[in-house]
């Protein structure tokens, strides 16, 4: 006799999807503000890539603390 019922296989199934979107969204939102930042730096070149390095990992952060997909943002 199984405990698992079929509404629960439903509810892992979208809780699955909800990490998955959620951190495309974060990525998504984050990768966006680091392209209006670096619109931004356009006299000095050398923060470009100190500002890309800095949202990835601020997102990943983000994600992995709101319990979403961490590697997807």
């Amino acid at each position: 006799q199984s405990n698992l019922l079929p509404m629960d296989f439903f509810l892992g199934f979208i809780s699955f999807f909800v990490v998955i979107v959620g951190g495309i969204v974060i990525g998504v939102v984050f990768g966006f503000m680091a392209v209006f930042m670096t619109r931004f730096t356009e006299r000095t070149p050398v923060l470009e890539p100190l500002v890309i390095f800095m949202y990835a990992y601020v997102a990943y952060i983000v994600a992995e603390m709101t319990g979403l997909s961490g590697i997807l943002a």
